[in-house]
């Protein structure tokens, strides 16, 4: 039960503080150099079956254009 009460509190926090971005203009450009994400992966040993997942996934976003 207290997990339960966690997971919608977490749920409801999360769609709050959504709600709560401001909304940019829909033309807005670009306002200096690309931000680089990067992070790090365990790609041998106990993690690394999941880590090619996470791997895969970031190259699958990476390579979408930017809305």
């Amino acid at each position: 039960m207290n997990l339960v009460l966690r997971s919608l509190a977490v749920l409801l926090v999360g769609s709050l503080s959504f709600l709560a971005l401001p909304s940019l203009p829909a033309g807005a450009a670009p306002s200096g150099p690309p931000i680089r994400i990067g992070g790090t992966l365990a790609l041998t040993g106990p993690l690394g079956t999941t880590a090619i997942a996470h791997k895969i996934a970031a190259d699958i976003w990476s390579s979408r254009p930017a809305a």
